[in-house]
């Protein structure tokens, strides 16, 4: 051992530590100025260093406090050989030792640990260190107003049976982000979480298949007006977007209960996720185990076409982005409250927020907002108008042809899709893609009719 070169006993050092990582030993020694001369036969071979701090990067599952003598060091040398790291503290004859472990260690009766250790039955804290760091960033912690609603009081209320139900969060990972020992905060939390029902409709809204997609899930119900509005914007850029539905239980997102393997499937043939809320964004990151694809928010890819400013704008802590404004980066609460239940008042010093949870809850604006703010629902009279101009045009073609209705059906086919199609060609990209997502509303467009606009509009996404 390192401390047997003062085997004469130990001189006045101020501190006396070894800390053992790896396999390799390190002593290190702390003493006043005044006192080198009387020292430095013995620190001669020492190299000078800054002070040392304990380091709790490393991830351990158990920890171990005790102390013991000289002699009885050599009583736990095993468990230290299968420790993640050890800390050997000197005072006098005695040694207190901390080590941390990922496995269990069993200790001898004359090695006394403090009650706060782990033992085999019990792991008190899961390897918490109790340094508060997730009380500081956890947004679920705010709105209950108390830490006890925070990871940390997970950790110390867990072995007292007062977990569950404790923290009904979303599971925003910022916790995860600052901890210091590395710990799976977010398997700790869903072990214990206990929702209230949640909605799980989906959004009514057509699909519309293509290669890059708006993806809409149950999180996104009553944004089917912005997600066609995105679309309809990204399409006049140039940009061809197509709209599915994933029905994904918000419960199972929150848990991490998704099959994603079987979620990947159903997205054969899509390249690209466009996602409405910051939330969808985050929880369908999983996919990219199984499948090559990129995920944008939907403002974030609009946001370079405004002139928004970056300290007026608010970015969601669920897109792991940090701002110089720590303010900008904070929480605004809206989604927590969806979850939970609960309303609590939340103030952000922004105009503008990549968030349209957050948007809908403190009234201000999304890049989208700003470049295509509404949807003019009266347009569609004047869509539907243009439509028609050509009827009278192709009645007396289309009456002319049913004679071949009962004789030659495919023909029959052939020219009533033809007058469709010439009809619908009055109609610019936009419209037409406005009129897809809305046909259902109008009775004057028959079955047959939407089959024509369906197949104009899968053209459109198709072609070059």
């Amino acid at each position: 051992m390192v401390f047997l070169r003062f085997s004469s006993g130990f001189p006045a050092f101020r501190d006396i530590t070894i800390n053992i990582q790896g396999g390799v030993a390190k002593l290190i020694v702390a003493y006043p100025s005044t006192r080198e001369q009387l020292l430095l036969k013995y620190v001669s071979d020492l190299q000078k260093v800054d002070p040392v701090y304990e380091d709790l990067s490393p991830r351990h599952k158990y920890r171990y406090y005790g102390t013991t003598d000289l002699n009885g060091i050599f009583q736990i040398k095993e468990n230290l050989k299968r420790s993640e790291r050890t800390i050997l503290r000197f005072r006098g004859t005695k040694i207190y030792f901390v080590i941390y472990s990922n496995t269990t260690l069993k200790f001898i009766d004359t090695i006394p640990l403090t009650s706060y250790s782990d033992s085999d039955a019990q792991n008190n804290l899961n390897g918490c260190v109790l340094c508060g760091r997730c009380v500081d960033v956890c947004p679920y912690g705010e709105m209950m107003g108390s830490p006890i609603y925070t990871p940390l009081g997970l950790y110390v209320l867990q072995p007292l049976g007062f977990a569950e139900g404790l923290i009904n969060c979303h599971m925003c990972g910022k916790c995860v982000d600052v901890c210091p020992s590395k710990l799976d905060i977010l398997s700790d939390l869903r072990k214990y979480a206990r929702y209230n029902k949640i909605d799980t409709s989906l959004p009514e809204v057509r699909e519309l298949p293509a290669t890059s997609v708006i993806v809409l899930t149950p999180i996104s119900k009553g944004f089917e007006d912005r997600a066609i509005r995105a679309l309809l914007y990204l399409h006049s850029k140039g940009k061809k977007v197509g709209l599915i539905k994933l029905d994904i239980n918000v419960l199972d997102l929150l848990l991490d209960k998704v099959d994603w393997e079987n979620i990947s499937k159903k997205l054969e043939g899509v390249n690209e996720i466009l996602t409405i809320t910051p939330e969808e964004y985050h929880y369908l990151q999983p996919i990219k185990r199984f499948k090559i694809i990129d995920i944008i928010l939907v403002e974030e890819l609009i946001l370079p076409d405004t002139d928004i400013e970056g300290e007026n704008l608010h970015i969601p802590c669920m897109l792991g982005i940090k701002t110089r404004k720590k303010e900008l980066n904070k929480c605004s609460l809206a989604f927590l409250e969806e979850i939970s239940g609960k309303t609590v008042e939340s103030k952000l010093p922004a105009k503008y927020t990549l968030c349209p949870i957050t948007a809908r809850k403190l009234n201000i604006k999304t890049p989208l907002d700003t470049v295509f703010p509404t949807l003019n629902l009266e347009a569609l009279k004047n869509i539907i108008s243009k439509l028609h101009q050509g009827v009278e045009e192709g009645d007396l073609l289309m009456d002319d042809s049913k004679w071949y209705e009962d004789i030659a059906e495919e023909l029959f086919k052939k020219v009533a899709d033809k007058i469709i199609s010439t009809q619908l060609n009055r109609l610019t990209k936009e419209e037409l893609l406005f009129l897809y997502f809305f046909m259902d509303k109008f009775a004057e467009i028959n079955e047959k009719d939407k089959e024509v606009i369906i197949k104009e509009v899968n053209k459109i996404l198709g072609s070059n």
